[in-house]
């Protein structure tokens, strides 16, 4: 009490340790004999220590496994060293806690502790390409491990071995989706080879060496595993079956205007339907199922405008074209201009026409016209029948005038003179009898 100091020493088998004292301030120390470590703690110098007894020994038949127990003989802590990949294991056990971890060193880097699952007897850590597995039936019970190594070739084929070597799977993909998987457990000796299709078991057999098995790889074809007597690995050999004809693929055309309308166009050559839509903004606007040897086919925009689809020869490869509205307009209102002037311009001559008539027939112009193409009528002796046929028939042949119903002016000048001369006869006639 005067001194403040504390110390510790260990005997056993008559041997005792020299003391090992507390370090200035320290609460605790360990004092080691042979395999045993001794650990004495105080919360403060003068109160009752506490003690854990601890004893590390190395498996007699693996010199590669250090196990430490405590007083109660409950394993709290193993090491695990891997010769083959210069790697360690540890694996440790609190039993005040009841936590179990296990952590994996290689290369100087140290994993994470990877901790046991709620009521779990089974943890993995992985490092690189390396899987550790430590399994324990029950807490503080010996744990027992594995450390297994997979490699992945260029074709994919991922093969693992153990600890020791041993290749105790091999999994090798093929390019229809399935996969062939061969076990190994060294423990039993037994070889399973299993055939899987979209991850699930399409058929599984055992395996000895020399004899050669196959299974169905679900889609018509074979798989087959060799595995010789002197060999490692197996060899893997498949053997699918003929593919079936692709049918040819639907054919989907899309064409995007940039006032935001869009044109599907969609061939099936395997039913040979064709159908095309118009959509805007998302929205259906008209559809259609194109008729057989249809091609062509007219879909209205939405905003009074048309778009035009036209195919080639064969019917099937689409070119698209738009009318919209604001052209169609245009065009509509150049053909009613159109039909407006022939109106007035045919409304003129009318009236030309109705103003002539009075005026042939006063007594003056009877004299003119009859010094001319009336007089002539008559000379020939034509009837007036005659004449009024090839007037007619000269008033027939005038010319239609462009977007319009309207006769040209040769076909009232004929018909004026047919008028002139039926009044011109009799009057030369009567002259004549005089």
């Amino acid at each position: 009490p005067k001194s403040g100091d504390q110390t510790v020493t260990e005997e056993k088998d008559g041997q005792t340790t020299d003391p090992q004292s507390f370090g200035k301030g320290a609460t605790q120390t360990t004092v080691k004999q042979g395999d045993t470590d001794t650990t004495v703690a105080t919360t403060k110098p003068g109160d009752q220590p506490t003690f854990e007894h601890d004893t590390t020994t190395t498996d007699p038949n693996d010199s590669t496994t250090t196990t430490t127990k405590d007083a109660d003989g409950n394993v709290i802590k193993v090491v695990k060293t891997w010769p083959n990949d210069n790697s360690t294991t540890t694996y440790k056990y609190d039993p005040k806690s009841g936590d179990q971890t296990v952590t994996e060193e290689k290369d100087g880097q140290t994993t994470d502790p990877q901790s046991f699952g709620k009521g779990a007897t089974q943890t993995t850590v992985k490092q690189g390409d390396t899987d550790t597995t430590v399994t324990t039936t029950k807490p503080g019970d010996q744990p027992t491990f594995e450390h297994d190594t997979t490699t992945t070739a260029k074709d994919k084929t991922a093969t693992t071995t153990d600890a020791n070597d041993n290749v105790i799977k091999v999994v090798k993909p093929w390019t229809d989706g399935s996969q062939t998987i061969y076990t190994f457990d060294p423990a039993t000796g037994d070889r399973l080879v299993t055939e899987q299709r979209n991850g699930k078991t399409v058929e599984q057999k055992p395996i000895v060496p020399g004899t050669p098995v196959t299974l169905s790889d679900g889609a018509g074809g074979t798989a087959t595993v060799k595995f010789g007597d002197s060999d490692t690995t197996p060899t893997f050999t498949h053997n699918p079956a003929a593919p079936a004809p692709v049918a040819d693929k639907v054919v989907k055309v899309t064409k995007q205007w940039p006032d935001g309308l869009q044109v599907i166009y969609t061939y099936d050559p395997t039913s040979g339907s064709r159908t095309v839509s118009e959509l805007r903004d998302g929205k259906l606007v008209d559809q259609q199922t194109i008729e057989p040897g249809a091609l062509s086919v007219t879909l209205p925009d939405g905003k009074d405008g048309s778009t035009i689809i036209k195919f080639d020869k064969t019917g099937t490869v689409p070119t698209f074209t738009r009318q919209l509205a604001d052209k169609i307009n245009t065009n509509t209102h150049k053909v009613t201009s159109r039909k407006k002037a022939g109106s007035a311009k045919a409304k003129n001559l009318r009236k030309q026409a109705a103003a002539a008539k009075p005026l042939a027939l006063s007594g003056t112009n009877r004299y003119r016209v009859s010094g001319a193409s009336a007089a002539d009528i008559v000379a020939t002796g034509r009837t007036q029948s005659q004449q009024m046929t090839k007037l007619q028939q000269a008033s027939q042949q005038g010319t239609e005038l462009p977007q319009t119903d309207e006769k040209d002016q040769g076909s009232l000048v004929a018909l004026g003179l047919l008028m002139l001369s039926g009044l011109m006869v009799p009057f030369r006639r009567k002259r004549h009898e005089d």
